[in-house]
């Protein structure tokens, strides 16, 4: 488009740069090895999700191009909402790995993860391919639709938003995600926070707002007993495995502080690192595909080291305080509220990185991309809106 001269200028976010330095950095494991295709492989996602958000700061312009994304993402969640019920009724899988969901190995494995007996609990995972997945997936995205129901839409695109809300939290609670659940709760007190306090909301929708918070404490109130059950009875194995990993993570930085052990290549490191011994001894443990540590700020650390890893943080805070700003020009009432839900999903999966790897998963990090990029077409639009309206006076 700008060759041929449809655009005049092309954008490029300040502090996108921060994952340019990322990129950057892994350009060193290519050249320095063993493992140059998988940091090749890596590097190229990274350049992938770069482009995902120069993609949505050129093609949002428009207020109704903000809308039909986000609309867009209630679609996703509603087909995750659907798959995700019909998986629960018939407590099976109904065959459409080929669209991302697990096969019937993996969601045994899931189910037997929980308490330890496979028969007991039945977890859904959609089409994201684990339940702990499509948890997070939900803690990231709901925000969205949720915070949009405080919009100027018709008495039925709320009903929708209301609609999927309501039942994205339903098929959160029974994915049996914890630290799904941890997330939501954090992303939804959030969201509170915002249309609460806020001076754009605050006077309005007091009607919705309760209606809100009192659907929260029913549906907690419902669904307290295997919530209760599931932070206290879950199988400990689950529990004391990923605090063994991130110590043997904590471990490998020590080893290699600066640069660490080299880009995608976590697991390749962990023989005679762990409790289990060598190659054979994880093999007879965990078969043949070795877990990652389950704690994406530790993957990045003990992988790309310190320098990378304060690269990573500052990325993080570089997008947070793009958000914040976002939230001083209020110039449009919809795109100030998927500001805000992007925001929450955002943070979301900073906490649920704690004890999870979603944005490491190629499939489901995509979708971690498209907040930073509803984030940053926002702060685009806001810019040239009030060059604009300066230019005016």
């Amino acid at each position: 488009d700008f060759t041929l001269g449809y655009r005049t200028q092309l954008q490029f976010p300040k502090v996108m740069w921060w994952w340019v330095a990322l990129i950057i950095l892994s350009l060193y494991w290519i050249i320095r090895g063993p493992y140059r295709n998988l940091a090749g492989y890596e590097t190229l996602r990274a350049v992938q999700s770069l482009w995902i958000v120069l993609i949505f700061i050129h093609e949002c312009r428009r207020i109704r191009q903000f809308e039909i994304a986000a609309w867009a993402i209630v679609a996703g969640i509603f087909l995750q909402i659907i798959i995700g019920y019909i998986q629960f009724s018939i407590e099976s899988d109904l065959g459409l790995q080929a669209l991302g969901e697990a096969g019937s190995a993996s969601t045994a494995g899931a189910n037997q993860g929980v308490y330890g007996e496979q028969s007991e609990v039945y977890r859904v995972g959609g089409l994201l391919g684990h339940p702990n997945l499509l948890g997070a997936y939900l803690a990231a995205f709901l925000p969205i639709p949720m915070a949009l129901l405080f919009g100027s839409f018709s008495k039925h695109k709320k009903f929708i938003l209301a609609t999927v809300s309501v039942l994205g939290i339903m098929l959160l609670l029974i994915t049996l995600s914890r630290s799904g659940w941890i997330s939501f709760f954090f992303a939804f007190n959030l969201l509170l926070f915002f249309s609460f306090f806020n001076p754009t909301l605050r006077g309005k929708y007091r009607g919705l707002k309760t209606s809100v918070v009192v659907s929260a404490l029913a549906l907690t109130l419902l669904t307290s007993g295997p919530i209760a059950k599931r932070l206290t009875q879950s199988d400990e194995g689950a529990f004391n495995f990923r605090i063994d990993w991130m110590i043997t993570a904590i471990h490998m930085v020590q080893d290699k502080p600066i640069m660490g052990y080299g880009l995608n290549t976590f697991i390749y490191h962990l023989p005679n690192k762990t409790k289990y011994g060598g190659y054979q001894s994880l093999n007879r443990v965990f078969g043949q595909l070795w877990p990652v540590v389950h704690n994406t700020y530790l993957i990045i650390w003990s992988e790309q080291g310190s320098l990378g890893f304060l690269v990573f943080i500052g990325f993080h805070i570089g997008i947070i305080r793009t958000a914040i700003q976002n939230l001083r020009y209020p110039l449009n009432t919809h795109l100030y509220l998927i500001n805000i839900g992007s925001l929450c999903g955002f943070l979301a999966l900073m906490i649920d990185g704690i004890a999870s790897f979603f944005i490491k998963v190629p499939s489901t990090g995509r979708s971690w991309w498209i907040l930073i990029g509803l984030i940053m077409a926002i702060q685009q639009w806001n810019q040239r809106e009030m060059s604009y309206r300066s230019s005016q006076k």
